[in-house]
């Protein structure tokens, strides 16, 4: 498994991932908050969905929209497929910058 810790500027969480094959399916990401790996802090977890219809949409369940709010961007909206407006994916952005 992943982790990793984003600080925002106010707030720490961190995400938890599985590497395929290890029995939990790679689609989910637990977030906890608070900092697990540097000041090994427990807390409950939410578990959010990655890759699925809804990721950037899903104001409840979907990572992308979670952290896009969580490091305060405002995406904007993009025509997509069949001419549908829909949110920029944030790992769009993410290529482009870790290019």
């Amino acid at each position: 498994m992943i982790f990793l810790e984003i600080f925002n500027g106010n707030e720490i969480v961190t995400t938890q991932r599985y590497v395929t094959g290890e029995g939990k399916d790679s689609r989910v990401i637990d977030i906890y908050k608070g900092a697990i790996l540097t000041e090994n802090h427990q807390s409950e977890h939410v578990s959010m969905f990655l890759h699925d219809a809804g990721a950037a949409q899903d104001d409840d369940y979907g990572f992308h929209y979670f952290l896009e709010k969580f490091i305060f961007w405002d995406l904007p909206e993009v025509t997509g497929a069949k001419a549908r407006k829909t949110k920029l994916y944030i790992q769009s952005i993410f290529f482009g910058i870790f290019y």
